[in-house]
């Protein structure tokens, strides 16, 4: 090989997608955008990630805080609150 060649880089990009009312969305990996997909319960969501010390790199934690926000969500139980809803009013 000549002395400048170099060699490329594979990286390995991860995507999570969620599934509501048959819409499939992409779940971003930043807190502040996942916060924003999760407008409608983004202050106790906050608070969970901090008390429960989440990284969104972990596929466990995402699971984790998708969790929660469903059960968040199911206690108030208003179909007109879905996450899509939430997503065309932040876009």
């Amino acid at each position: 090989m000549p002395e400048n060649f170099t060699m490329g880089k594979i990286k390995l990009v991860t995507t999570f997608y969620l599934e509501e009312n048959e819409i499939i969305l992409e779940l971003p990996l930043s807190k502040k955008d996942l916060l924003l997909t999760f407008s409608d319960k983004e202050k106790e969501l906050k608070e969970y990630m901090k008390k429960e010390k989440l990284k969104l790199k972990k596929e466990e934690d995402l699971l984790r805080l998708v969790a929660r926000y469903n059960a968040l969500k199911n206690l108030n139980a208003n179909p007109s609150q879905s996450l899509l809803s939430s997503m065309v009013r932040n876009n």
